[in-house]
């Protein structure tokens, strides 16, 4: 299996355990904002976890607290970017915000991707 199609599942995973978390997290009495919060950490660490060691095996010489701030930077960084540009797109409208979304996320995941290959886990 090549290694994006390992990051592809790795990613729907990821996701899996992200919505999940956000859902008993709300359902059990947390706010929206603390129920995303926690989701998202969670599966972060899940992501990188398995994208160091499972997609890109990466025994590098970078050393770890590297790698992990520069992918925690990039996840920050991807953040505010769809968020900006599905903002500036939801001013238009809902079709937009939504389509544009769709096109701005696979956009990042390819993205994302290639920098962590070649930059934060150098395999």
């Amino acid at each position: 299996m090549s290694g994006f199609n390992r990051y592809f599942i790795i990613s729907v995973l990821s996701l899996i355990i992200d919505l999940s978390i956000f859902v008993i997290s709300y359902s059990s009495g947390l706010s929206i904002f603390h129920a995303a919060i926690i989701a998202r950490l969670i599966s972060s660490v899940y992501n990188f976890l398995f994208n160091k060691y499972y997609v890109f095996k990466s025994l590098s010489s970078s050393p770890l607290p590297y790698e992990i701030i520069a992918f925690f930077f990039l996840a920050f960084a991807n953040a505010l970017i769809s968020a900006a540009i599905i903002n500036a797109l939801g001013l238009l409208s809902v079709f937009f915000a939504s389509s544009g979304k769709l096109l701005i996320d696979s956009f990042l995941f390819a993205l994302n991707y290639l920098v962590q290959k070649k930059i934060i886990f150098k395999s």
